[in-house]
Order: C-alpha cells, then sequence, then structure tokens
C-alpha cells in the first residue's frame, strides 16, 4: 500500500505542476486520464488474459486512482488496432487532461505516442511516459536530444535510474516497490525458516533477461517466469533444466512474496511443482524425439 501511495502522490503531484492546480484540488475532483499501453495475452495461458497479471502492484495503483475517486482511468490497448481511432476521436474532442502511456524507448506505445498522439494533443492536455525498462532514452534522430524530452513527465521506478533521467525537467520516481513494508511476514507467514534456494532469477524466458547467468552460481537455483516467443523460449528453458536449475512457470504473483521469504508453508508444494515440472518437460522432449 506505501507503493500505491505513493504512485498516486506523484501523479497527483506531476499533474498539479503540469496545470497549476493544488494538489488537493485535485484530489477533490475527477481527472480523466487516458492510460495508452500495448499488450497481447498469450492464448494458452489463462493467467495472461488480463492486462499485466504478472505485475499486481501496478494494476493495483491504478485502480485505486479510481476507487479514491481522484482519477477517471480510460485504458486502450493500441495493440488493438480499432481502439486507436477512437483514442484519437477522444484526445480531438479534449476529453482527458493527461495520457498516461506505457512502454519502453522504441516500443510500439512509444512510437505511436511520438509520431500521433503528442502531435494530434492540443497543448493544454499534458502526456507522460512510465519507459517500464531500464535503457537510457536513446537521442532524436533529427535533434540528437533524448526522444523522452517530448512528454511532460517521465516516470521512473527505480531509485537507481533517477541520474538515468536527470536531464528531464519533471521526473518523477513511481510504480516502485517499498520492499521492507512488502516483504514483511504476517501472522500467519513463516519466516526465518531453511533457506530454499541460494539464487532466484525472476523475469520473462526471453534472451536479454539472461537467465543462463544463473548456470554459474554454485546452489540450489531457481528461474521463474512465464512464455515469450516460444522457440526462443524453449530454448532458454532447456539451458537452464540442462543446467540443473528448477524452473517453474507463470506463479501466481499473490505466491511471489512468499517465494521471497523462503517460508516453510510454501516449501513443500514449491517442490511438488519443480518435480511436476521437470517431468512434463521430459516428457516434452521425449515426445519430440
Amino acid at each position: 500500500m506505501a507503493g500505491e501511495a505513493a504512485m498516486r502522490m506523484a501523479i497527483l503531484w506531476a499533474f498539479a505542476i503540469m496545470t497549476g492546480l493544488s494538489t488537493e484540488s485535485c484530489g477533490n475532483e475527477k481527472i480523466d486520464i487516458a492510460f495508452v499501453f500495448y499488450y497481447i495475452p498469450d492464448s494458452n495461458t489463462e493467467l495472461s488474459r488480463s492486462p499485466y497479471w504478472h505485475d499486481p502492484g501496478f494494476r493495483r495503483a491504478l485502480e485505486l486512482l479510481e476507487q479514491e475517486h481522484a482519477m477517471i482511468v480510460h485504458r486502450f490497448n493500441i495493440a488493438d488496432e480499432q481502439v486507436r481511432p477512437t483514442l484519437e476521436q477522444e484526445i480531438s474532442r479534449k476529453r482527458f487532461s493527461f495520457i498516461f502511456a506505457k512502454g519502453c524507448w522504441h516500443t510500439p506505445v512509444d512510437k505511436y505516442m511520438r509520431s500521433r498522439i503528442l502531435r494530434l494533443k492540443p497543448k493544454s492536455m499534458k502526456a507522460g511516459l512510465f519507459p517500464a525498462c531500464s535503457s537510457a532514452p536513446p537521442p532524436d534522430e533529427e535533434t540528437g536530444e533524448p526522444i523522452s524530452l517530448v512528454y511532460d513527465v517521465i516516470y521512473y521506478d527505480k531509485l537507481w535510474l533517477r541520474g538515468t533521467f536527470s536531464h528531464h525537467p519533471l521526473a518523477i520516481h513511481a510504480f516502485g516497490v517499498d520492499a521492507g513494508k512488502t516483504f514483511r511476514a504476517s501472522g500467519n507467514q513463516r519466516s526465518g525458516g531453511p533457506k530454499l534456494f541460494d539464487y532466484v532469477s525472476v523475469g520473462i524466458f526471453a534472451p536479454w533477461k539472461r537467465h543462463e547467468n544463473i548456470l554459474d552460481k554454485n546452489g540450489s537455483r531457481l528461474v521463474v517466469g512465464y512464455g515469450w516467443r516460444p522457440q526462443e523460449s524453449s530454448e532458454v528453458i532447456s539451458a537452464l533444466f540442462s543446467g540443473g536449475v528448477a524452473v517453474w512457470q507463470n506463479l501466481h504473483p499473490s505466491k511471489m512474496c512468499l517465494l521471497y521469504m523462503c517460508s516453510l508453508a510454501l516449501r513443500c508444494s514449491l517442490q511438488r511443482k519443480e518435480l511436476t515440472s521437470r517431468q512434463e518437460h521430459r516428457e516434452a522432449a521425449d515426445g519430440g524425439q
């Protein structure tokens, strides 16, 4: 909740600075915001049908904005081409006070925002981007300036990225996790038990996540993630299995905190998941021969 409240105040603060309104007035009236994102669910995974299912903190933060009646968030998934005309029409009608986009540099969201939305919107309508990546903004091909400067506000979720966006006049730390509060054991959870894994790597099964680095570590190792492109994800998983690394796929986010704490209550069920995953992998490999 601490991270959610901080995110909400960060957006309100940014909005207040750009519009001249006080944060109190922002909190007392409903503000229409367009949330622009690009998301294609994995048809083979029921969990993935909900956008950002693997990031419950981010989804909850957006829900909190609406529940507290500070903002009305209108979601536009531009992976659906039919959504774009509707978004552009609403922007032309000046329906929104703020356009919030999520996507790294040169992704479909960033390209669409810079090539179309930022040119279409009136000057009074502000726009911000949450890059959701650790890469520094590349220079514009024409001006040589960082492309982040075309946005009125930039959000970053890790404190160590502050220097990366020091060039921007309004870069705000938001969407980050207060680890001390997030991973604090409650009365129903057991902490301080025997360590289940020495090394844990979490992220999509894609080459740029560099899960293979865990193969160089000694001890019990685990990788938790979900699929990307079938062939490349299969290659990543096969390399991990061959190296004796446990692999769990599509672990529900509600279990992640328990996993990080290596609680005794979860130990048996997690071990069963590992054995099942290994067996399914061997059966799939045998069937492909």
